[in-house]
């Protein structure tokens, strides 16, 4: 664990007395054009707009501070006094990718609820928001991030700020910007009291001003470890709201938000684990759930239900016969049309004896039921009748002097077409 020599000194009350909720800065950031989701959040009051950042975590579902999406009752933040009023309607609360806000409102996302934590509504330790948007962000637009829920931080710890805020003259704002080598002072339970950081809280560097407020601060690793709440006068630091110390109530809001998209639940949300998912084919199937790990098989097709994808199973249709020596590999009897054995049948022929026609198994090479070359009923004479009589015949019992020909079989194909519509972004 990293030491904390050359930090500000955590005791001295003056850097905590003013701590400012405005929208802070990334104070030397560089403009940032790939870490898309980290995005600009635009809320629509009172015939104005005010900008904030928040961190795309699933893919309807984004984190921000909850002063970006609630009223206050004051600029500036002393604990126990400063509250949060009502949240803003939802439909006004906008998010975009764009590294720089523009105003084109098919650019934007729109949000469908806003969910900030229950229970006390003091900005210290609650400074945190959710917003479910009304559509799925595009996985060519954005890859969710994932928050660290299952890890707290720790002094000395590295993180990156990534924010829309200005570059510390009032000049600037919405651009994406991004700093790195930043470094975590304390984690709330942890810190002087004389912060006035709680315990779901955690204190960021000095001189930086961080990202917008919302904004992330990512570990090594690229993980969510807390949304940006406010900061003492004069950037001598940051406080983030911590993903750790509100875990349990994030993946409930993630529950609810995967139903609402209609996708698999990321694993931050089910088994709480914020590890990265592994996918090595990179076909969008972690490697956990993906039946052809070394393969790309988006499909995850498995005809014969081995547990094996078909992309990477040496018996398809699981007939014991290897694909490269199996006539039909996809599929074990005649429903392929010409069966394992390469014929209209079960075992390499017409019909059921071998012989190369259709017939019931006599070998005579006619569709008959007693091996009068004739295609009859059941008495033997080349008629066509049901008692043996031969009464409704209406030809002779010679035998014919030409073959049936056989009848050859249909052999028909489904394609399936899979459309895929894009939705365009619009507000």
């Amino acid at each position: 664990m990293a030491s904390l020599a050359g930090c500000q000194d955590l005791e001295d009350p003056a850097q905590y007395e003013d701590m400012r909720v405005h929208r802070q800065e990334i104070r030397g950031g560089s403009f940032d054009t790939e870490n898309t989701a980290v995005m600009g959040i635009v809320t629509l009051q009172g015939g104005g707009f005010g900008i904030c950042t928040g961190s795309l975590i699933a893919p309807n579902l984004v984190l921000t501070a909850q002063h970006c999406v609630a009223s206050l009752n004051s600029e500036f933040v002393i604990c126990g006094d400063t509250r949060f009023g009502g949240k803003y309607n939802a439909q006004n609360v906008l998010v975009t990718a764009e590294a720089q806000l523009t105003q084109d409102g098919r650019d934007y996302f729109a949000s469908a609820e806003v969910h900030v934590p229950p229970g006390d509504n003091d900005v210290c330790g609650n400074d945190i928001a959710l917003l479910v948007l009304s559509q799925n962000v595009p996985s060519n637009i954005a890859q969710p991030l994932i928050p660290r829920v299952d890890e707290s931080v720790f002094a000395g710890e590295v993180y990156t700020s990534v924010g829309y805020g200005h570059t510390g003259n009032g000049s600037g704002s919405g651009v994406r910007r991004i700093l790195g080598n930043r470094s975590v002072q304390c984690d709330g339970p942890r810190c002087p009291p004389v912060t006035s950081v709680q315990d779901t809280e955690f204190l960021g560097d000095d001189g930086t001003c961080q990202g917008d407020s919302g904004g992330p601060a990512l570990d090594r690793e690229g993980r969510v470890l807390g949304a940006l709440s406010r900061g003492p006068n004069g950037c001598a630091g940051s406080v983030y709201s911590s993903v750790f110390g509100w875990a349990d109530w994030m993946r409930d809001i993630g529950r609810s938000a995967a139903q609402r998209g209609g996708y698999q639940a990321p694993n931050w949300v089910t088994g709480g684990s914020s590890d990265a998912p592994i996918d090595l084919d990179n076909d969008g199937v972690e490697d956990d759930f993906d039946n052809c790990p070394g393969l790309s098989n988006p499909n995850q097709a498995d005809q014969d239900n081995d547990g094996t994808g078909d992309a990477c199973d040496d018996d398809r249709d699981g007939d014991n016969i290897a694909n490269g020596n199996d006539p039909c590999p996809d599929n074990p009897d005649t429903s392929c049309g010409n069966g394992d054995d390469g014929d209209n049948g079960d075992n390499g022929d017409n019909g059921d004896n071998g012989d190369g026609f259709i017939d019931d198994g006599n070998g005579d090479g006619f569709i008959d039921d007693n091996g009068s070359g004739f295609v009859d009923g059941n008495d033997g004479l080349g008629f066509t009748d049901t008692t043996g009589s031969g009464s409704s015949a209406r030809c002779s019992t010679a035998t014919p002097t030409h073959n049936i020909p056989s009848i050859p079989w249909a052999l028909g194909a489904i394609m399936l077409g899979f459309i895929t519509a894009t939705r365009l972004r619009r507000p």
